[in-house]
């Protein structure tokens, strides 16, 4: 945080030293306007800390799982979500070597805004139209990709935001996203899991699916893991899932985050 701060102050006041200097204004002007960055840029800072701490719980002694939210068909009711998916999350170790989920809300159920539901209920129907497919995995029947586009070449998962869209998407079996990776979201009128497992450990990030209809085959399970860290902990990166009209299937799905634990310095150990 303090080198984040450093770097913003040096660039700020470059700025100023470089671009906004008249002859006529003297080195008392030049102190206070730094000042003034120095304090507002600790201030904003402070703020941001606050908030993460208080509000959101975003960093903690013992890491927090990332939060899980579920929308559309997903949700039966205000309190039930579909027999076929389960929610896991836990703590990290905090110093004195416990767990305890400290945050409220873990859980979001059906929070989507009534506009946000509209736009992605359609955004996720509009990709049938693409006629095309993204193959993680699979074998695939002729009939299951009938009329559509192989655009699995395209696909990067080594990406810095791994995004993708297709008519169809299948992932079978474990793929662990990249830790240069910041999202992993896949938009698609069809996605189908059949013994599929997508694992991402960062700091921060969130993995994302959103669908017209989600097909579940065998056990399937999306986990994101929090990293380790000496101090405060940031919490598991966030999964989300979205299905607009139906899940198929007799399959199941787990929902899994886990956070990171704090760990001793290396400076305390000396």
């Amino acid at each position: 945080m303090k080198k984040f701060i450093s770097i913003s102050l040096l660039l700020t006041t470059a700025a100023i030293v470089f671009t906004g200097c008249t002859k006529s204004q003297t080195h008392e002007d030049h102190d206070k306007k730094i000042a003034d960055i120095i304090r507002q840029s600790q201030e904003d800072m402070d703020k941001i800390l606050r908030d993460s701490t208080t509000k959101l719980e975003f960093l903690t002694d013992g890491g927090q799982p990332g939060r899980i939210a579920l929308n559309g068909v997903a949700v039966l009711d205000s309190e039930k979500i579909d027999s076929r998916i389960t929610i896991s999350q836990s703590a990290g170790l905090n110093k004195s070597g416990s767990s305890t989920v400290t945050a409220k809300n873990l859980i979001d159920l059906s929070t989507m805004t009534a506009e946000n539901l509209v736009s992605t209920t359609a955004t996720v129907k509009q990709t049938e139209a693409e006629k095309s497919y993204i193959n993680l995995g699979c074998e695939l029947a002729e009939s299951e990709i009938a009329g559509l586009t192989d655009i699995s070449d395209k696909v990067d998962l080594t990406a810095v935001s791994i995004s993708l869209s297709a008519s169809r998407v299948f992932i079978c079996g474990e793929h662990k996203i990249s830790n240069l990776s910041y999202g992993f979201s896949v938009t698609a009128s069809d996605i189908m899991l059949k013994n599929a497992s997508l694992i991402m450990q960062k700091f921060t990030g969130s993995i994302r699916l959103e669908s017209n209809t989600l097909v579940l085959a065998e056990k399937n399970t999306i986990t994101t893991l929090g990293e380790n860290a000496s101090g405060m902990v940031i919490s598991a990166p966030q999964i989300n899932l979205f299905v607009a009209t139906e899940i198929y299937g007799d399959g199941e799905l787990t929902l899994k985050s886990i956070g990171g634990n704090n760990v001793e310095s290396v400076e305390s150990k000396k």
